[in-house]
């Protein structure tokens, strides 16, 4: 259980990390200080400097703030799972566990994969009428 601690912390770590490299990329690309940044999402400097240094955890709704401000898609500003496994510099654990902690990213990106198809079949089927009782 320790192991899967060990690894749980590592992995929200790389994922910290890795969007805060992202988000200091394209700020620094739209040409704007992290004060410009901090003022157009509601947030001070200095929160924006330690979440690009991953050092602070970023609300979700600042994500979404942060991906219109710097003209992007959220998905730019995410981590892929390779990033984060590539980031992640796992303790020195035996090789099952890590191979464990790598299935388990890929099981959690089918499922929301599939979650994102389910919801988009079902908001296509609802959009289309119901003609079969006419």
């Amino acid at each position: 259980m320790e192991n899967q601690r060990q690894i749980d912390d590592h992995f929200m770590e790389a994922i910290k990390a890795e969007f805060g490299v992202k988000l200091r990329r394209l700020r620094r690309a739209r040409d704007l200080s992290q004060d410009e940044l901090g003022r157009k999402v509601g947030l001070k400097r200095g929160s924006i400097a330690m979440i690009e240094g991953g050092k602070q955890n970023t609300l979700l709704h600042h994500v979404f703030q942060f991906a219109r401000e710097l003209d992007a898609s959220v998905t730019e500003l995410l981590p892929t799972r390779e990033e984060i496994m590539h980031r992640a510099r796992l303790p020195n654990l035996p090789e099952a566990d890590r191979k464990r902690a790598s299935w388990e990213m890929a099981l959690q990106d089918a499922r929301e994969q599939l979650k994102q198809r389910r919801s988009a079949y079902e908001q296509k089927t609802n959009a289309i009428p119901d003609t079969s009782s006419d």
